[in-house]
This record gives structure tokens, C-alpha cells and sequence, in this order.
């Protein structure tokens, strides 16, 4: 797994002024992994293997809530993804929802269904979205 030219200087910005958690299906072997081998720093890793169930089970969403304390006020965490999916689920359990438009994912997706997530990053990818957080 490599991740996205405009990935970790993204993400090292968004660190400086919010808390930059990893909820993933992947095995925590496999994140571990590659985020050494690609750079990418982060403040929390939560994987589905830990957790027990797969994304998009709402066990997932809320388990991530509730390590980062958050159960009680789920529309201050944002999922950040490329699946629709993904955010529709999170978006379920009350989290901000943020689809960043990547080429090689959901080829195919109806554009519409993007008018329900928060935001929508078309071009920039995680750098984009660091600078219209204001942490740039």
C-alpha cells in the first residue's frame, strides 16, 4: 500500500491542530507496515482486526468514539475517506463526513451521492483539506 503524494504533508499539518486517528479495515500489521515504509505519522491507529468487525459496522465507529472519548460528542470527530460508504456508515453515528475524491476509488460513484458529506475535496487531496481546516 503506498499512499498519495499530497498524504503526509496533509496529515503533518492537520496534526499540528487536531487529533489524526487511522480507522481501517486493514490488518494492524499491514498499517503498521506501511506507514513506516510511506513516512506517515499519526496520532492513533485503530484497525478492524483490534476491534473485531469490519467497516461498515457501526461497532467500528463507535468503538473509535469511545477510545477517543468522544461517544458523547460525535460531530466533533470527522471521517475523512475515499468510500462512500465509509462516511455514509460514519455519517450514521454522528460523525462530520469529509469525502476526498481520489481516481482510483469508487470509479463509477454517482456524484450525487456526494452532496450529503460536509465537504467535498475534489482536487488536493489531504493537503487541500488541511488548508480549508486552517491548519496550513
Amino acid at each position: 500500500m503506498e499512499v498519495w503524494a499530497d498524504t503526509n504533508a496533509g496529515l503533518d499539518a492537520l496534526r499540528r491542530k487536531f487529533t489524526v486517528v487511522s480507522l481501517t479495515n486493514g490488518s494492524t500489521r499491514m498499517i503498521i507496515d506501511a506507514f513506516k515504509r510511506n513516512g506517515v505519522q499519526l496520532d492513533a491507529i485503530f484497525t478492524s482486526d483490534i476491534i473485531g468487525t469490519l467497516k461498515p459496522n457501526p461497532i467500528v465507529y463507535r468503538t473509535a468514539l469511545k477510545a477517543l472519548q468522544c461517544e458523547d460528542t460525535p460531530e466533533q470527530v470527522a471521517m475523512v475517506a475515499a468510500h462512500a460508504y465509509d462516511l455514509e456508515a460514519a455519517a450514521l453515528q454522528g460523525f462530520k463526513t469529509i469525502y476526498v475524491v481520489r481516481d482510483t476509488e469508487d470509479v463509477g460513484l454517482d456524484k450525487a451521492r456526494l452532496e450529503k458529506f460536509d465537504m467535498v475535496i475534489w482536487e488536493g487531496g489531504i493537503a487541500e483539506l488541511a488548508r480549508r481546516l486552517g491548519a496550513v
